[in-house]
């Protein structure tokens, strides 16, 4: 993994061979230890999420926000076009959306706007 940055370089390889390049210097740490890229922890996190005794170690806009983004990038590499990542728009659409499939997208006008109720609590199949 090479990063640039800050007129650095760093340069990883297999999480056990680092160099750093700063001002022409050049620094190189090897570890001694065995390699730990994190499979372990992340996989505990993971568990304890599930069994609630922990947060997700992701956070749900974080994974649909990578997800945009990964989807707007594909978009533009085949349109040539550049795209927005508006991801509080996108998950306040997509919640509209899963609303009126759950409910079959009836409307009923409230002061407050538009929502829309199920079949059942208009009495039925109409």
């Amino acid at each position: 993994m090479e990063v640039f940055g800050g007129g650095s370089v760093a340069m990883l390889e297999d999480f056990r061979h680092l160099e750093l390049v700063r001002h022409g210097r050049k620094r190189v740490t090897r570890a001694r230890w065995r390699q730990d890229k994190g499979h372990k922890q992340e996989m505990q996190a993971f568990i304890d999420a599930v069994r609630g005794s922990s947060s997700a170690p992701i956070s749900f806009e974080q994974i649909v926000g990578s997800t945009l983004a990964t989807l707007r990038l594909q978009n533009s590499c085949q349109t040539g076009e550049p795209q927005t990542v508006a991801l509080s728009e996108f998950v306040a659409s997509a919640c509209i959306k899963s609303h009126m499939r759950e409910t079959r997208g009836f409307p009923v006008n409230v002061d407050s706007g538009s929502e829309y109720v199920s079949r059942r609590r208009l009495g039925g199949n109409r």
